[in-house]
């Protein structure tokens, strides 16, 4: 069997969805014989939709459901996007990765594809950050272990990077400080806190 000739077999709809509006969209895989996965059609509020062919209105709904994922206007960019980012998961089969990295983003409600991009990008690493983690509980060397180890926290470490930009971006690099008095009779207590900021 070819590249393009894919069997019925190999054709998946996602189990689970993403819901905007009222609206429920799903996807609809095709993966080859070597592995590699497409999303030929999605399936809105139940009505399968060919990309090419989709009318305006439900071309509309789906991107306004795309874009509330990842800040992308276009819809083959945003599927793009959305397939390549969970291909970097530790989950088995695509189907699984793109559940986990569609229900992450519905969660965390990115406004622009700069925060979709940071938060794809902490998901990722804190992923590949356990798996490691794992890897080196079981190993059977001391280095292999300490390699695992070593790599593991690297990668938790990058995570952590990613989310600190995140903040950064979100807060535009402002800090919040607030200071509160209180007074107890003679004796005045004076909090500060402080937030955020480039140098935070």
């Amino acid at each position: 069997m070819s590249k393009n000739e894919i069997s019925k077999q190999d054709k998946k709809e996602m189990a689970t969805s993403n819901k905007a509006d009222k609206h429920t969209l799903n996807y609809v895989f095709e993966t080859d014989e070597e592995g590699d996965s497409t999303i030929t059609d999605l399936i809105l509020d139940g009505e399968t939709l060919k990309l090419e062919t989709m009318t305006i209105d439900k071309a509309k709904t789906v991107d306004k459901i795309l874009h509330g994922l990842t800040g992308l206007t276009n819809t083959k960019v945003a599927l793009s996007y959305l397939l390549n980012t969970a291909s970097l998961l530790k989950n088995n089969g695509i189907e699984a990765k793109f559940r986990h990295l569609v229900s992450f983003l519905e969660e965390m409600k990115p406004k622009d594809p700069i925060e979709t991009r940071l938060l794809s990008t902490f998901l990722t690493l804190n992923d590949n950050a356990n798996l490691m983690m794992k890897n080196a509980g079981k190993a059977e060397m001391i280095n292999h272990g300490d390699y695992f180890y070593r790599n593991s926290m690297k990668a938790a470490n990058l995570s952590l990077q990613a989310i600190q930009t995140l903040v950064k971006y979100k807060t535009k690099g402002e800090q919040q400080i607030n200071i509160m008095h209180m007074h107890d009779n003679s004796k005045a207590v004076v909090a500060n806190k402080i937030e955020g900021g480039a140098g935070a």
